[in-house]
């Protein structure tokens, strides 16, 4: 097996805080990985008690997508931007980029962020760019 072949995985650079961007790196050439980079902005509006959120955010965690939580029970203005952006009350209401996502919806999640193309796999065996 080459060196280039070991080499061939990801680190992570960032201090886990939603504010600070997550760069995975291809080590073999030490640059940000095109996934990563190109990533959308994804913003989630949530409740503490809402389960369907919760599975939202662990698929985030587990793809290591970077996103912006709102709690629309404790933020009476977030809540009304919600209602405004989807007219719905329920959540999770998710944004990627400009589309929204009503509901836990794994399928249109993974299309919407590009996960889809490389299903099954994870930062550390997905393709590098």
């Amino acid at each position: 097996m080459g060196i280039s072949r070991i080499l061939h995985c990801f680190i992570k650079e960032s201090d886990d805080s939603l504010s600070t961007p997550a760069l995975w790196y291809n080590f073999a050439t030490l640059k940000p990985t095109q996934r990563f980079m190109d990533q959308k902005p994804v913003t989630i509006y949530t409740t503490p008690t809402c389960h369907f959120c919760q599975m939202s955010k662990e698929l985030f965690k587990a793809n290591n997508i970077q996103y912006t939580e709102y709690n629309v029970a404790a933020d009476t203005e977030k809540r009304q931007e919600m209602i405004e952006k989807s007219g719905q009350m329920g959540v999770p209401v998710i944004l990627i980029g400009d589309e929204m996502i009503i509901g836990f919806d794994k399928k249109h999640i993974d299309e919407a962020l590009g996960l889809s193309a490389v299903a099954g796999t994870t930062p550390a065996d997905a393709p590098a760019s």
